[in-house]
């Protein structure tokens, strides 16, 4: 599989965070390397924040998305799986995530 092919979706709430510590440095981190990469992998950021949804702390690749959830622990388990499913990714063929990181955090 070509990293072009990979869809990644990343649990980036924590890019709403007033304060920095290691998580939200560690997701701003891997988002701002992923979009670096010169064969960048297709990315959905999912975030609770519309503020971040309109203007993300860190830079974003062209094939990075982001998808606006409700806020709160409870979409993890009730609605992601859905929402993973329904993205509408350019190529109907490939709709669901092949990787999903949820680094661990106080939100």
């Amino acid at each position: 599989m070509a990293a072009h092919d990979l869809r990644i979706g990343i649990d980036a709430r924590t890019l709403a965070a007033s304060r920095i510590t290691g998580v939200e440095r560690y997701v701003r981190n891997l988002i701002a390397h992923l979009a670096a990469l010169p064969d960048l992998p297709q990315c959905l950021l999912y975030v609770d924040s519309a503020q971040v949804a309109a203007a993300p702390p860190v830079a974003m690749g062209p094939s990075m998305h982001m998808r606006l959830v409700p806020p709160g622990r409870a979409w993890l388990r009730l609605r992601l799986p859905l929402a993973a499913r329904r993205f509408s990714w350019a190529d109907a063929a490939q709709r669901t995530l092949d990787v999903y990181l949820a680094a661990a955090g106080r939100r």
